[in-house]
This record gives structure tokens, sequence and C-alpha cells, in this order.
């Protein structure tokens, strides 16, 4: 599949498709697993059996919860438990870089995407763009990074153009399972869902402006980075695990995950599911005009799995995943929204399994000097050295 981070994290999104589970392979499920995902998609992914059984009627015990969610687990179709994290607030930010590709330098475009260790994450995409889709990270203090690596690859020859992101936040979508139906596929009402795209009745759960707020870095040092380190790396870890790695003692350990928690870099934890192999993945580049926040909460009410990526109160990245009859019932229902839009654009991402590299970039962090080092002008160097 295809993916960012910014969450799932937006890699976790996409790592997901690594299980490599069908939609075929989801006819095993029965009502009694999807309540099951159900409310541990709601409650988070970190949710025990026993608090899992409590928010149940009928109920379903503890013990059958915990037997039937490792049974998933052995198929492929539960994954394990990973944190979600706002890297800007610590100082590594993140952008989508899509570019046209030269066709007749496909293959030295996509070698010198792998050899640039800020590039963590790419997929081969056609829309406005054709060529790739590529998420890359820098240190907020030099935001013009990507954009400079971008030129380079422009000028040497590498692509024809480029569109940037820059992440500010993400929001990921619940899996609504309720709207799942065991023999394969979703049982999505999208007659109601198109008669109502332009209803401003109902009071939107999002406001976009108030999503911009507060996302300047926090103070933060070494000890923090190797706590968000350690828990995108394996959110089970202990308190005695992150004790014997920071040689902190055990309540300050505790105090800072939870300034890590109220100040939003760590954001909450989650699960991811193997079964999207079969669903097409498109990510919808907008910028809307008019209706914001109506527009955003129609588009949050899919079943489908999918991140609301925010770049600014009025430009998004929309990423779905889907069957394709669903994804021509979309088609028609964004056209009742295109008046709204001032731009907008779709890149369709090919099924190339890429997996993410993103726990390296914390390699960029300087715990000495207590700064993340992601010099524009070395990986400037490195797309001429390409070009020979």
């Amino acid at each position: 599949m295809q993916s960012c981070s910014c969450d799932l994290s937006l890699r976790q999104l996409e790592k997901s498709l690594l299980g490599r589970v069908s939609l075929t392979d989801m006819k095993v499920l029965d009502q009694k697993d999807l309540r099951i995902l159900q409310a541990l998609e709601r409650m988070g992914g970190n949710a025990s059996a026993p608090e899992i059984a409590e928010t149940l009627t009928p109920t379903i015990p503890a013990r059958t919860i915990r037997y039937r969610l490792s049974k998933l687990m052995e198929r492929g179709i539960l994954l394990p438990t990973f944190i979600q994290t706002c890297e800007r607030k610590i100082g590594l930010g993140q952008q989508i870089l899509v570019v046209q590709e030269y066709q007749k330098r496909s293959e030295d475009l996509e070698q010198l995407i792998r050899d640039l260790p800020l590039f963590y994450w790419y997929v081969p995409t056609h829309g406005k763009f054709d060529g790739h889709l590529i998420h890359s990270v820098y240190d907020v203090n030099d935001s013009d990074t990507v954009l400079k690596i971008a030129e380079s690859m422009k000028s040497g020859g590498f692509i024809h153009d480029y569109y940037t992101f820059d992440i500010l936040d993400y929001r990921t979508k619940k899996v609504d399972f309720s709207k799942y139906d065991p023999d394969g596929d979703w049982s999505w009402d999208w007659k109601n869902w198109i008669d109502t795209l332009q209803d401003d009745n109902q009071e939107s759960s999002i406001s976009a402006q108030a999503w911009c707020n507060d996302k300047n870095p926090i103070s933060y040092d070494a000890i923090d980075i190797k706590l968000v380190r350690a828990l995108k790396r394996d959110a089970d870890m202990t308190i005695s695990d992150l004790v014997a790695l920071t040689d902190c003692s055990i309540a300050e350990v505790r105090d800072r995950i939870q300034r890590l928690r109220d100040k939003g870099v760590i954001k909450g934890y989650r699960r991811a599911y193997g079964f999207v192999g079969d669903l097409l993945w498109i990510s919808c580049f907008l910028d809307i005009r008019d209706r914001v926040d109506s527009i955003l909460e129609k588009l949050l009410e899919l079943p489908f799995p999918g991140v609301l990526l925010l770049n600014s109160p009025s430009k998004f990245c929309l990423r779905l995943g889907m069957t394709t009859p669903h994804l021509k019932r979309f088609f028609q229902g964004f056209k009742k929204i295109r008046s709204d839009m001032n731009s907008y654009f779709f890149q369709f991402h090919l099924p190339d399994l890429v997996d993410s590299d993103f726990q390296d970039v914390f390699e960029f962090y300087e715990q000495d000097e207590g700064h993340w080092e992601i010099p524009a002008s070395k990986y400037v160097a490195m797309v001429h050295d390409h070009q020979r």
C-alpha cells in the first residue's frame, strides 16, 4: 500500500499492507469479531480484553475476547499496537513531496530517492503528477530543506515538476467495523452520504482553524527524543524498559511521558490491520474555500481506513483506501463539493510495497549539541553526485 507518518502514524497505515491479508481473507470474520474490532478501534489500540468486555452489550467474556484477538493476530488481520506521535512538536517537521518524473530517468530517480536518508517512505503514483509520492523529514528551523532538494532534482534533470505539502498535524480516520460486511467489503449508504454532502445542519466535530493552533515545538531534550524513539519502535515497552534505556528514575520517566502526552507529542495508541491488500489507495490534495469544517466532517464520516493531513486552515490531504466500486461512488459525491474548492488534485498510489525507514530519522538528532542535523547543502550535493 501506500503511506505517510505523521502518525497513522501514516507510516503504520500504509505499513499495514505488509500483512498481505486480502478482503477475501476477511470473510472468516463473524459479527462477534467485528464487534470486538469496533470496540478496540473506538477505545484505542492498547485497550485490554477486560476493558473491551465492559463496553459490549450484549456482553462477550474477556477470555473470549482475548482468544479472538490472538487468533486475529495469528491470521494477520490484527497487527501490533503502535503509538501515534507528532514529531513536529519536538522539532522534526514532515513534508510530502510529489514529483513528476522524466520517464527516461525513472530508474535514476528511484535510486536517488532511496539514497537520500531524509526521504523515509515513498510510493509510485499516477495522477496530476506521474512519478513518486515521497514522505520526508526536515529540521523545523530550516523549513526550506525539502524545497531546496526538489529544486536541485529538477535542475539536475531527475524530475520535471513537483509539489510540496507541509504536514502540521494529522488525524487518523477510525475504521468503522459496524459498516463492514463479513462477506468481504464495507456496506455504506452512498446515496445518503452524497445527498447530504451540501447539508450544513449538523454541528461539526472539527474546526480547521482551531486545529492549526499550537503547532510550534515544545522545549525538549535528548531524553525526550529517546523516549519517543523507543515507543515508536515498540509501543508495549514497559516503564522499567524505559528507565533502563534513559537511566532516569521511574518518577521522571512517568512525568516525562505524561508531559509528552499533555503537549501533544504523544497523540495516542492505535492498531493497524492487515486486510487492506485489496484496497486502492488515493491521496486527495484539497484547498477548500467554503464550508471547510462541514466538508471535513462529511469526509471523515466515510467508514474506510484513512488519514487526514493538515497543512493550513484551508489545505488538507485526505488519504483513503477502498475498493474500486466504492471509489467510483466517492468521485460521484466529490462532484457535489467541487464548487467549494479553490483547487484540488488526486494521486493514486501504485501497489508497490516499500517499507518505511522512519525509525532511522531519529539518527538525525545530535544528542551532544541538542538539535536536529539535516543540512540541505549535504543532500543537494548528493543530488549533484547522482548526476555524474
